[in-house]
């Protein structure tokens, strides 16, 4: 399997955009990188090749389950800018759905809920359309 890069970045409101950042690995591992910014900024979807601005913060790691270890193992490998680590939840969660490692830093607001669960459905999506355009076509 080749190593894919994909960018892209999605409207929250008419306020905040959203970026993403996907590599996935030789082995299926993946590393995502997800960040916001204001809607007006250059870096919107408008504005296309604009690089996602953002820190890379609360780095993650998850693995996912194993027939002996049912739920995923998670850490933190830079830590969290606070005690709830969204990074470490998304990065479970991906695991879970991909059966892959799974890297995550987001830098996203703790207490921005329902931009989180927007970022992480976006994601989802996103994981979806790269695996479909690595599956062989059906001749």
């Amino acid at each position: 399997m080749p190593i894919a890069v994909a960018q892209s970045s999605a409207l929250f409101d008419a306020a905040v955009a959203v970026h993403f950042l996907i590599v996935r690995a030789h082995a299926g591992s993946l590393v995502v990188w997800i960040g916001a910014a204001p809607a007006d900024s250059p870096d919107t979807p408008d504005t296309p090749g604009a690089a996602p601005t953002g820190h890379l913060v609360a780095l993650a790691v998850a693995f996912p389950p194993t027939p002996n270890i049912p739920n995923p193992a998670s850490s933190s490998l830079l830590p969290a800018t606070s005690v709830d680590d969204v990074s470490e939840g998304i990065a479970r969660r991906i695991a879970m759905k991909t059966k892959a490692n799974v890297f995550v830093s987001c830098d996203l607001p703790p207490n921005a809920t329902d931009l989180i669960v927007f970022a992480e459905r976006k994601l989802v999506s996103l994981l979806k359309e790269m695996a479909d355009s690595d599956a062989p076509s059906a001749k």
